[in-house]
């Protein structure tokens, strides 16, 4: 099976399936992260995105994981990476004060 090449501009043979909040323990002053799962209709191919967004005082970091045709293990693996990124980014911030 081929790499997916998603298309994601709305209209373009793409439709979402899912958009689900992250649960990650509090970091920086300010933090959500969502999941995005869409399908490419022609293919039935699915592309799931993790997006986190952290802020502390006036920095901002936004970080995303994707990955095309994810399995169930995949999308554990994705949570489990976010948390190990965050909690990694978050030290770094306070690092920076």
């Amino acid at each position: 099976m081929g790499a997916v090449k998603p298309d994601l501009c709305a209209g373009k043979g793409e439709k979402i399936i899912s958009l689900t909040p992250l649960s990650l323990p509090r970091y920086g002053t300010h933090a959500f992260a969502y999941r995005v799962v869409f399908e490419h209709t022609a293919s039935h191919q699915s592309v799931a995105i993790d997006s986190m967004k952290i802020a502390r005082g006036r920095i901002e970091v936004e970080i995303d994981q994707v990955m095309p045709a994810p399995s169930a293990a995949d999308l554990a693996n994705m949570k489990a990476g976010d948390r190990y990124i965050a909690s990694k980014l978050d030290a770094q911030l306070r690092a920076l004060g």
